[in-house]
């Protein structure tokens, strides 16, 4: 500064200045590390399977602090999936997936866990005792999904990868994966699993949270200030059949910005688009006024998978979605619904408006 300046010269000056900031770095690393919290779960809020029941091989096992690792091997007191390998999937009564669906989309299982603290995550330790390797995803909430209002609830993915089931050795390990920093505190987190890969069943015994504490009213972000809205929540939201058909009426004089698909019948363009998934025929209806008309046909919409949007699917996605859905036969909402965003009534609206019987999965 020029105070200092004027009494040291320019390099003893400049020497003073990097001691002050050396010193100032180490009280806010200082800081940082007594605002860091460990802490384990403190219940399960929810879960897709579990392989047993009472306190054997129950999802409740995850919370608390580990009491089977280091050791290794097959525990009743761990949390077990019901399910490994492809038997499951092969089978000649397997539920076969529908078409439309998220091909990327590779989870089978989940688990969500609540903690007592709030904290921005910047550390996740899952203790893996038995067959490591099938966790695919970590995300965290910025909220309490039960009470919190449809559309205000936003998973975050902190990490992915795929199963290490076949790459890792048969030892229990704690796993830790570099996580995306985000700047949110939150309290619930939710792991999935892919066990395809595994040989035999996989076994947790405990999450560990490790986190810096927020400070004052920014423990939960406000969503009125940079808050992100989740692309395929938007895109979910803007589907309704109704407030679009006049946009269709009033754009019907400009064939000549539909390039060469204004010349194909609309029988070919729908057979081009049913290859898409309902968010690509989201985005594909908003380019124009012609993909608009053949995006929204109800052909299209004859088996509809909506498992891999599971954190965007409330009451408003299924009532735009409910007009184009009239010749739906094959609707799959596993994992949908999470903390009441969606309704008993909405999801019966949904239901009435079909013509004709339809297979659900829930």
């Amino acid at each position: 500064s020029d105070k200092l300046g004027a009494g040291l010269g320019s390099f003893e000056a400049l020497l003073l200045y990097k001691q002050m900031q050396k010193l100032a770095a180490r009280v806010m690393n200082r800081f940082s590390k007594t605002q860091e919290l460990r802490q384990f779960a403190t219940r399960v809020v929810n879960f897709s399977s579990e392989y047993g029941s009472g306190r054997s091989y129950t999802a409740s096992n995850l919370a608390g602090d580990p009491h089977i690792y280091p050791n290794y091997g097959d525990y009743t007191g761990a949390f077990v999936l019901r399910t490994y390998g492809r038997w499951w999937n092969d089978c000649p009564s397997a539920a076969h997936g529908l078409k439309k669906a998220n091909e990327q989309f590779q989870s089978e299982d989940f688990v969500e866990l609540e903690y007592s603290t709030p904290v921005i995550p910047t550390e996740i330790n899952i203790y893996e005792t038995y067959n490591p390797g099938a966790v695919v995803r970590i995300l965290a909430c910025n909220s309490q999904p039960q009470g919190t209002k449809p559309g205000e609830v936003e998973w975050v993915t902190l990490w992915s990868g795929s199963p290490q089931c076949l790459q890792i050795p048969a030892a229990s390990r704690i796993f830790s994966p570099a996580l995306k920093r985000i700047d949110f505190a939150s309290r619930l987190l939710r792991l999935e699993f892919n066990s395809n890969e595994c040989q035999y069943y996989t076994e947790l015994d405990a999450v560990e949270l490790v986190g810096k504490q927020a400070v004052g009213p920014h423990q939960f972000r406000d969503r009125a200030i940079g808050f992100e809205v989740d692309l395929t929540s938007k895109l979910l939201r803007q589907l309704s059949l109704t407030d679009r058909q006049n946009s269709v009426a009033s754009d019907a004089d400009e064939d000549d910005t539909w390039g060469l698909f204004g010349l194909l019948p609309d029988e070919l363009i729908q057979y081009i688009l049913q290859h898409l998934d309902v968010v690509s025929l989201a985005m594909v209806a908003q380019t124009c006024s012609l993909m608009l008309k053949n995006a929204y046909d109800p052909l299209l919409y004859g088996s509809l998978d909506l498992q891999s949007h599971w954190n965007t699917v409330d009451n408003v996605a299924l009532e735009t979605l409910a007009m184009r859905c009239r010749n739906i036969r094959h609707l799959n909402l596993s994992w949908t619904g999470g903390g009441g965003q969606v309704s008993e009534n909405a999801l019966c609206s949904h239901i009435s408006k079909r013509k004709g019987p339809t297979h659900k999965r829930h």
